[in-house]
């Protein structure tokens, strides 16, 4: 009986062990996807900066990278016209060109549309409520345009619209209200899927 038990807390202490070895394998397969990916950012930053050489020298356009994911930040006045959702073409050539290298890479984009603190004029009112529905619609014209001019695949493609509630600035001057007033496109690596834990080793 005594070494049934002996048995039986072996084969314990040997499944336990092996689903140790697993977690630091898949933890390890983790951290070189995310090294990798980074280099990918890396690569993929040098190509927008290359490609959007006036637009950075004219502060429209600013890229950053930060916590495994790239960001362009695009100045709403090369975009839209006030109170507008729809690209003006000046916004159409930006994007053209972040669409260039966008397609092809596999990242996940999620664009950002972002406004300043300012309400909605009531001549707007009846089409964008507050600055939240006019961020998104925003968003929205982005990523249409992504998709059909672009040719990106929409499923790697999501608009969100967060009105004024992420501001970069304080809302205290001119200056500042313009920074605030901006679409971001945030680049991100694909999720793997997970994959279920395995089943704990069935009781004696």
């Amino acid at each position: 009986t005594e070494l049934d038990a002996q048995f039986v807390a072996l084969r314990r202490l040997e499944s336990e062990l092996d689903a140790k070895l697993k977690a630091i394998e898949a933890c390890r397969k983790t951290a070189a996807a995310a090294q990798e990916y980074t280099e990918k950012l890396k690569q993929r930053e040098a190509e927008l900066r290359n490609k959007l050489q006036k637009e950075l020298s004219d502060k429209d356009v600013t890229i950053s990278q930060l916590k495994g994911q790239l960001t362009v930040s695009v100045l709403d006045k090369i975009l839209f016209k006030t109170g507008r959702a729809d690209i003006q073409p000046a916004g159409q050539a930006v994007l053209e060109k972040l669409a260039a290298v966008l397609k092809e890479t596999d990242d996940m984009i999620r664009v950002d549309g972002h406004t300043d603190n300012v309400p909605i004029g009531a001549a707007l009112r009846d089409k964008y409520f507050s600055n939240w529905e006019l961020s998104g619609a925003r968003a929205a014209s982005v990523v249409r345009y992504f998709q059909d001019k672009g040719k990106i695949d929409p499923l790697r493609l999501e608009p969100v619209g967060f009105g004024e509630y992420r501001p970069v600035a304080p809302n205290d001057s001119d200056a500042n209200r313009q920074r605030n007033r901006r679409v971001e496109i945030v680049l991100t690596a694909v999720k793997p899927p997970v994959e279920p834990e395995p089943a704990a080793p069935a009781k004696p």
